[in-house]
């Protein structure tokens, strides 16, 4: 297979994407806001943040996140710029890789040759508990520069464009490991392991499963969309007149105050 996924994004979510045997598992032309899995805007206040947090806390903050992704069998991961043999384009501003993995892949990502001008439209890449597995290059250059090596290893963290580590400015990474960032422990999934756990994640509930009748309407208690002092009444008392697990149809409405429902509640 050729390309896997093409194309541009705008406000998207992709959760746990598996590549196996493409050309190009996946081509990017262009971004605004990709988020995959979750945007992790939580690790921006770590208990212990060590001398390279603030690096990652701004590339992590400012793009496209990769979470549990897959790819095997191919010859290109992640292309971050024009699809080879064609001219013009621009670049993907920047873009991070968590807790992700490339298995027997001849080049991880493919980013245009890095420039540390700004303005110039060089792109970042963050990789953060990122494990290879005969790869060719981990991070390369279009212009067949090696960014990353690649091997048999696991990427605690590694950096590629501006970095503004505490007091010192912004300065221009042409490619570094730094320190990884602090990973609050309650946020974890243990099946990692200690030293590598990965945020903690599971599956958007489909509901495919549940027949119409199952669902319990907002507006069936006195819920009118307006959300006045008595339709938050009906809402915090609903769960209560219901079972518990009951799934909960809230329609399309104007808040303009915090709903908080019972932590089990769906």
């Amino acid at each position: 297979m050729d390309n896997r996924a093409d194309g541009g994004n705008q406000q998207f979510t992709a959760q746990r994407m598996k590549f196996i045997d493409c050309n190009t598992a996946v081509q990017l032309n262009w971004d605004w806001g990709w988020v995959c899995d979750f945007f992790p805007r939580f690790i921006l206040l770590p208990r212990n943040p060590g001398p390279h947090a603030d690096t990652l806390a701004d590339i992590l903050h400012n793009s496209q996140v990769w979470k549990s992704v897959h790819v095997e069998d191919c010859t290109t991961g992640f292309r971050l710029a024009a699809p080879a043999g064609t001219t013009g384009g621009g670049n993907i501003g920047s873009i991070s890789f968590l807790d992700s993995r490339f298995v027997r892949v001849n080049k991880a990502v493919v980013v245009a040759p890095p420039s540390s001008t700004p303005g110039s439209g060089s792109t970042g890449v963050i990789l953060e508990n990122v494990f290879l597995t005969d790869v060719d290059v981990a991070v390369a250059g279009t212009d067949g520069s090696t960014l990353l090596v690649g091997g048999d290893w696991h990427v605690s963290a590694w950096t590629l464009g501006p970095v503004y580590p505490a007091g010192e400015g912004r300065r221009f990474s042409f490619g570094e490991e730094v320190d990884p960032y602090p990973r609050e422990e309650t946020l974890l999934d243990s099946s990692g392991g200690p030293s590598n756990a990965p945020y903690f994640e599971r599956p958007k509930p489909q509901y495919g499963n549940l027949p119409a009748g199952a669902f319990v309407h907002l507006k069936d208690e006195g819920a009118r969309g307006r959300f006045s002092p008595r339709h938050f009444h009906c809402i915090s008392c609903f769960p209560a007149r219901v079972n518990l697990w009951a799934d909960i149809h809230f329609p399309q409405a104007t808040a303009s105050r915090t709903i908080q429902p019972p932590s089990r509640e769906r």
